[in-house]
């Protein structure tokens, strides 16, 4: 008995071990750089299948690490009603308590700890109670090394009002470091209610002769910044970041979420080996009335424009803001030009002057608004960073008026080229020109000019026209930025240097349809405050058939050195506008024909979608006699033929009569609008004497006017079959299974109306179809006669 109760008393023992929840804990990564940051993970496994509560621990970090600032706490572990968890920003000591967790299952708790006091710094076990018993962690340690650069950000200014500019500050400090290290990268995802501001005004010193391929990514309007050094040569023993230095990333940010937003890097990668993660704060305030601001395109130049755009929110989720106003005094003698949008209301003042006021406004309860402006920069206006803030905004909410808050943006005035590009007529070299290819073809003229804004002289001046895409333009589209199909381009001469001593145009094609000019080597002198200017121009084929539409053709940014910097300028733009006549297509539907049968004709007027007018006075013949002697119209004229809703209906227009013995159809005064259609169709009687063979009907091309000019488009044609025999084939029962059978059947009709068919042959060879396909059987004798 003693023996069996020995037994029974270690089995539930064991038991009682084994339900007992553990806890263990990590740095991520374990090693870092002075002042990194390191996230502590603490994972709690329950090894039961029971429900355990009244999870607790407490952690007393070491005294040189500190919870970091973010802390970037979290929890997945269920607290309850009463759990709590605890981890303040810059403080030591980390809990959790009367937490649960299910049967068989793990939690973690992770917080972000960081450390500036080089060694290993050793955390002590830490104890996890529960309802199933208590367990101890093993002691870890968190290693600040000198070895490792250490890795830091900040925002500076640390709070902004909704809408503003603050700017981002990565730094790696190797200060502690007796040796240099390499190959610097790391990638920052922005959180939730940030993005990279445009200009970004990205910038580092983080490059050394040694790795010139060191790249900083930062995208306007995106939110991943990275630094990305060609570790190729790292091998050799060359150096990015000296021992003893100090380098940065700087980024400009912009808030478009409130609150405190809590930003952690990924890790720093020195040599390949991680030296920890940065981690800062941006905190957004916003006032129940708020007004943001954005030069939306710069940097500009002197003597361009920039489009301020304004965003008016209501944070007020029951009432609305009634006499909305506010007033800004652009810097840098900016000139308000004109208003580009404004889904605010109210009254927009000041057009002609250097001072926007705004007056009037409502916003309903909880939403926002957008005002648009065009400004001009001067001529005069010296490069630099200008920095415009708004008057207080105000309104009237619930009564009661209500200030919000002034916006902040700065204008980037930098000597950038100016670029822009302007269709002209072939003929008169007048702006804006509508261009017919119709069944032929047409020219046009594209017109360059780039201006140098710099005090000095530009050279390097560059930019790119990619004309066409390759993407073969179907459907064309009109806002793509290129043209859909490709077009002839005669250059200027080759002795005529566009721009400057030494520079060259180019038509580079990459493909039958992609098309690209090139400016390169381009120079300009600075010629006053403006600076200097080239003009040159190509005349561009539109060849025949070219869809109609409005098309947009853009331009790369161009680029040019001025005193030994490289400058952006914003890409150039301009319409050309395509008009034509509506496309037609014709098909003899139910051909192959007998002689002495009838045979459907059928034809199809299409009218684009990006046309930009209507296709009025539509017209076009189709002459039978040369087809065909003898074949004929029957059922003329057919009244409101071309109707966009279908045949038989009672709005379409123009008429299909015939003359010369309805020999000669003739389609008269159709209309279309962009994007409709129309089908409509005759019967032909075939001649019975029409010996067999295909016979080709073309129609003349189709003419129409559109936005008071005549134009035109290609022809149609369609064969027309006259045979008589007229042969099918049929496998009757398919689909089948692998090794199954089928019957093919074959069938062979004489329509011809008075001639026997003799001497009928045919072969079909199975195997091209499908490799082991056999007949089956005997072969049929006296099957067709």
């Amino acid at each position: 008995m003693k023996h069996i109760l020995v037994a029974v008393f270690s089995i539930f023992f064991a038991s009682n071990v084994f339900g007992q929840p553990t806890i263990s804990k990590v740095f991520l990564p374990a090693t870092i750089g002075s002042g990194s940051v390191s996230t502590a993970t603490f994972t709690i496994t329950n090894g039961s299948a029971s429900p355990v509560t009244s999870l607790a621990f407490t952690d007393t970090l070491p005294v040189a690490v500190t919870i970091a600032d973010p802390s970037s706490a979290s929890t997945d572990c269920s607290l309850g009603l009463t759990g709590s968890f605890s981890a303040p920003d810059g403080g030591s000591t980390i809990t959790l308590s009367d937490a649960t967790i299910g049967g068989s299952q793990f939690c973690t708790v992770t917080v972000d700890v960081t450390a500036s006091t080089p060694g290993a710094h050793t955390n002590p076990a830490i104890t996890l109670t529960s309802s199933a018993g208590s367990s101890m962690s093993l002691p870890i340690d968190l290693t600040v090394s000198t070895g490792l650069p250490g890795f830091s950000k900040s925002f500076a200014p640390g709070t902004v009002p909704l809408g503003s500019r603050s700017t981002l500050t990565f730094t790696m400090d190797n200060a502690l470091n007796s040796a240099a290290v390499g190959n610097l990268d790391f990638n920052d995802n922005l959180p939730v209610g940030m993005v990279i501001a445009s200009p970004s005004n990205a910038s580092t010193d983080c490059i050394s002769a040694g790795f010139p391929n060191t790249t900083l990514t930062a995208d306007p309007g995106t939110s991943t910044i990275i630094l990305n050094a060609d570790g190729s040569t790292n091998f050799a023993g060359l150096e990015v970041l000296p021992a003893g230095a100090t380098c940065t990333v700087e980024v400009d940010v912009v808030a478009t979420g409130v609150g405190s937003l809590d930003n952690v890097s990924g890790d720093l990668l020195a040599d390949f080996v991680s030296a920890g993660k940065a981690s800062a704060t941006l905190d957004v305030t916003v006032t129940p009335i708020a007004i943001q601001k954005s030069f939306t395109d710069d940097p500009t130049p002197p003597g361009g424009t920039v489009t301020l755009e304004f965003v008016i929110d209501n944070y007020d989720r029951s009432f609305p803001a009634t006499g909305i106003a506010f007033n800004d005094s652009l810097p840098a003698g900016l000139i308000f030009d004109s208003v580009l949008s404004n889904d605010c209301g109210g009254t927009v003042s000041g057009i002609g002057t250097s001072v926007i006021g705004y007056s009037g406004g409502t916003l309903g309860p909880a939403t926002f608004c957008v005002i648009q402006a065009s400004l001009t920069v001067p001529s005069d206006t010296t490069p630099g960073v200008y920095t415009n803030i708004t008057g207080t905004i105000e309104a009237t909410v619930d009564g009661s008026p209500v200030l919000g808050n002034t916006a902040s943006d700065d204008l980037f005035a930098e000597p950038a080229p100016i670029l822009t590009k302007e269709f002209l007529d072939a003929g008169t070299l007048a702006p804006d020109p509508v261009v017919d290819p119709g069944a032929m073809s047409a020219d046009v003229v594209l017109r360059f000019t780039v201006t140098n804004t710099g005090a000095t002289g530009a050279t390097e001046v560059e930019f790119v026209d990619e004309l066409t895409d390759g993407s073969g333009g179907f459907p064309p589209d009109p806002t793509s930025g290129f043209l859909p199909f490709p077009v002839t381009v005669v250059l200027p001469p080759v002795t005529d240097p566009p721009c400057g001593a030494g520079s060259s145009l180019a038509l580079v094609s990459f493909s039958t349809d992609r098309q690209r000019l090139e400016l390169t080597d381009g120079s300009l002198a600075a010629a006053g405050m403006m600076g200097d200017s080239c003009t040159f121009e190509v005349t561009l084929t539109i060849p025949a058939g070219f869809p109609p539409g409005i098309y947009t053709n853009t331009t790369e940014q161009p680029t040019a050195t001025v005193g030994g910097t490289i400058y952006t300028g914003k890409p150039a733009s301009d319409t050309l506008t395509v008009i034509g006549a509506p496309t037609l297509a014709k098909a003899f539907t139910d051909d192959p024909v007998g002689p002495g049968s009838t045979v459907t004709l059928e034809f199809s007027l299409t009218y684009s979608a990006d046309a930009s007018g209507d296709a009025t006075g539509i017209t076009f013949t189709d002459d039978l006699a040369p087809v065909l002697a003898g074949l004929t119209a029957t059922g003329l004229p057919l009244a409101q033929a071309c109707d966009p809703d279908g045949p038989g209906g009672d709005s379409g227009t123009g008429t299909l009569s015939g003359s010369a013995g309805d020999t000669l159809l003739t389609f008269m005064g159709g209309t279309l609008s962009p994007g409709e259609s129309c089908t409509f169709s005759v019967t032909l009687d075939v001649p019975a004497a029409a010996a067999s063979g295909s016979y080709t009907n073309a129609t003349s091309g189709v003419a129409a006017t559109v936005r008071g000019l005549s134009v035109t488009s290609l022809a149609a044609s369609d064969d027309l079959d006259v045979t008589g025999l007229v042969f099918t084939k049929e496998f009757l029962n398919d689909p089948v299974i692998a090794g199954e059978t089928s019957t093919l059947r074959f069938t062979i009709d004489n329509i011809h109306p008075t001639e026997d068919a003799t001497t009928t042959f045919f072969s079909d060879s199975l195997t091209t179809a499908l490799a082991g396909l056999a007949a089956t059987g005997a072969p049929d004798l006296d099957t067709c006669g």
